[in-house]
Formats: C-alpha cells, sequence, structure tokens
C-alpha cells in the first residue's frame, strides 16, 4: 500500500487504551512529554477516561483518537437503550471473534451499532477532547459493519484518519507471532481493500504502514528500532501499549528510538499535524 506517496516521511506513535486506569494514562503521558509519543487512542467509556481528558488538555502537542470500544469494555449506551448490544453491567461481549459474529449475524444490531458509536464520539466531546483520529480497541473497527457506520460518522465529525491495521511481512519477526496474531492479519488483509475503499468515499485517510499488532504487547526496544529501518515513504503508525507494558515504555522515551528517528530523517508527528 502507497496512499501518501511523495510527502516525506512520518510516523506516527499510538499508545492504544488511553483511559484504561489512571497509572496507564500517567505512562502515556510521560512516553510523550519524556519520549517520541505523538498520538494516544482513548477509550471514552473506562474508568479513567476523565483523568485521560485532562492530562491531554495539559498535553496540547498529544493527539488523541477514539478508541472506539465495542467488546471487552464498557458502553455509552446502557442496557435498557440498547439490550442486544450492552449486558446488564453496561459492558459489551468479552470476546471480540463471538461479538464479531453476532454483529454480523444479528442484523438488528447494527442501528444500536450506529448509536453506540455516535454515542462515544458525543462522550469524547463532552470531555472536551478533539479528535484527530479514529481506531478500535481489539481491531474490532475492521469488521465491515463497523467500519462502514465508523468511517460515515468520522467524516460528518472531520476526522480525516482511521487505522487500518494491516502489517507488512517485514515489520515483525514472524516466527514470533502468536499464530492468532497471523491468521487475524490474513482476515486483515482480506478486507484491507474494501475497508480502503470505504475510507475514500468518505474522504478519510489511512497510514502507508501500521505495526504493533504482530508484536502485540512486545514493541521493545529492539523491535521498534528494527521496525523503523524498514519503512519507506509516506505516513507509518506504530503503536503500542506503554501503559501496560514497562518494556515499550521504555522503548518510547530511551534514547536509541529518538536517535534512530534522526539518522532516518523521519519526522514524528500526530495524525492532525501531517499535510
Amino acid at each position: 500500500m502507497a496512499y501518501n506517496r511523495g510527502m516525506g516521511r512520518y510516523v506516527v506513535f499510538t499508545a492504544d487504551d488511553f483511559g484504561a486506569a489512571e497509572d496507564a494514562n500517567r505512562a502515556i503521558a510521560s512516553a510523550h512529554a519524556d519520549g517520541v509519543l505523538t498520538s494516544a487512542s482513548i477509550m471514552v467509556c473506562e474508568q479513567a477516561a476523565c483523568h485521560a481528558a485532562a492530562l491531554a488538555r495539559d498535553l496540547p502537542k498529544l493527539g488523541v483518537g477514539l478508541h472506539l470500544t465495542l467488546s471487552d469494555g464498557h458502553a455509552a449506551l446502557g442496557h435498557a437503550e440498547a439490550p442486544r448490544l450492552v449486558g446488564p453491567n453496561g459492558r459489551f461481549r468479552r470476546n471480540p471473534a463471538r461479538a464479531g459474529i453476532a454483529y454480523w449475524f444479528r442484523c438488528g444490531l447494527r442501528p444500536a451499532i450506529r448509536r453506540e458509536i455516535a454515542a462515544q464520539f458525543e462522550r469524547s466531546e463532552r470531555l472536551g477532547i478533539n479528535l484527530d483520529h479514529a481506531d478500535g480497541h481489539q481491531h474490532l473497527h475492521i469488521h465491515p459493519v463497523i467500519w462502514d457506520a465508523l468511517t460515515e460518522e468520522c467524516a460528518l465529525r472531520g476526522i480525516r484518519w482511521i487505522r487500518l491495521p494491516v502489517e507488512e511481512a517485514r515489520s515483525a519477526r514472524r516466527s514470533d507471532a502468536a499464530l492468532g496474531r497471523r491468521l487475524e492479519q490474513a482476515a486483515f488483509r482480506a478486507l484491507a481493500g474494501r475497508c480502503h475503499r470505504i475510507a475514500a468515499v468518505h474522504g478519510l485517510r489511512v497510514a502507508d504502514r501500521v505495526i504493533g499488532h504482530l508484536d502485540s504487547g512486545n514493541m521493545d526496544e529492539a523491535r521498534i528500532l528494527s521496525a523503523l529501518d524498514g519503512l519507506g515513504e509516506g505516513v507509518s503508525e506504530v503503536y503500542s501499549h506503554p501503559g501496560a507494558n514497562a518494556d515499550e515504555l521504555r522503548a518510547l522515551t530511551g534514547a536509541l528510538v529518538a536517535e534512530r528517528l534522526r539518522e532516518l530523517e523521519m519526522t514524528p508527528v500526530a495524525f492532525r499535524d501531517l499535510p
């Protein structure tokens, strides 16, 4: 994929699960203030979302996107508003595969999914967050039903960037990647063409490459450095979970990644800063 050729070499370093817990939020803020992190994706319905929003307001250079949650997390709508989508405990189905199957075969859920997506965007607005991108918890946003609704909502709200998590084979040591993740990548690749066409219809852009899925939970310094060496022209996104993983936090705040960026003449940016 080469969607942004001819515009230099940019890399967006994103932290997922902003808002999941206050300790995680503080780690993400540190990765930005003291390291190369340029972006964070917020779970607006989780317990520390307000804390994350407050931190973001004090970090004006940190780009923030919606980490759309439709599995293994809390909903914006209540059980009474969407009883077949949201459990009595206010949470979605825990398993993303089972959630995805339900969202495909139970057509009656689709209006509730659209309302939930809109409600999560509205909650981000109430938190005072100006979103510059969107992605999804457990990558469930690539599901055709969700992708179509999400891209339409992004277009309505002026959001220009959405994550298409197709990872190049050379960006991770495939022998290290779990079989489940390799199978997920096969599914992502099968959906990629359709996803890009739908995004383009709504005027949304995707990065030329996204790195972080095959090595999810293990995006340490060595893996990030290896990934940077393989990046080409255009826009790349490298995402990780520094709020949950000390090695990933050290990688983003250590000197080696920043030095390699300078050597490679790559510019770290937030999505909103891209031309």
